[in-house]
């Protein structure tokens, strides 16, 4: 009887014209969602082995951020609009070393409820002069500078502005920090960020044509 009164209401939305969300169709969406939210940031860019969460890495450490992979040169460019807050434009500041090149932006709490901060290390070069930018701006490029075995871009969204971890001192986690609170509760998975980031600007440029970013695709 379920499984007939179930037949009964599908049929009835194809019937109508309704819309039946498919959990492929879901799916696809939100990998799409994704890959938006990582080319937003690095053009062309993937999602590389180290990931939020990666455990080990770097021996019995803990990733807290995202490594996205493209050749050296690649733009770098700002997940949202905000201030740049702090920056390591020289070969002399005593992290150049371990970060390279870095750029830490804070965004304001109007953009998720929240105030948050972006960080973008081992770029290719000093990062972009100025303080305030908008999303999308050029913050620099694709590097391998630091502590890098690649060209890549380390990402990290996050709820604190220093450069490391008051609590860890690194930017590694030391050992299996993934159940941890304050692992939790300091960081987003910077890849499921940008997706809900992209998702959202989608909806509201459905809602309000006028917004849509020239030469972007109508998102029905």
């Amino acid at each position: 009887m379920r499984a007939l009164v179930a037949i009964t209401i599908v049929t009835l939305l194809l019937a109508t014209g309704a819309m039946v969300a498919t959990p492929r169709a879901a799916t696809r969406s939100s990998a799409a969602n994704q890959s938006a939210g990582v080319h937003a940031v690095v053009p062309g860019g993937r999602v590389g082995e180290y990931q939020h969460g990666t455990f080990p890495s770097q021996g019995a450490r803990t990733h807290a951020g995202v490594d996205i992979v493209a050749p050296c040169g690649t733009p770098v460019r700002a997940l949202e609009a905000g201030r740049i807050v702090d920056r390591i434009r020289s070969r002399s500041d005593p992290d150049f070393a371990s970060l390279g090149y870095m750029v830490i932006i804070e965004h304001p709490a109007s953009v998720t409820g929240r105030a948050f901060y972006s960080l973008y290390l081992h770029l290719q070069s000093p990062p972009v002069a100025g303080e305030h930018v908008a999303r999308g701006a050029p913050l620099g490029r694709i590097g391998a500078t630091g502590r890098a075995t690649g060209c890549h871009l380390h990402l990290e969204v996050r709820y604190f502005r220093p450069r490391v971890s008051r609590l860890w001192q690194h930017i590694y986690g030391p050992g299996d920090q993934r159940a941890s609170p304050h692992f939790r509760e300091s960081w987003e998975d910077p890849v499921a960020f940008l997706a809900e980031l992209e998702r959202e600007r989608q909806a509201a440029d459905h809602r309000d044509p006028r917004r849509r970013r020239p030469g972007s695709a109508d998102p029905s």
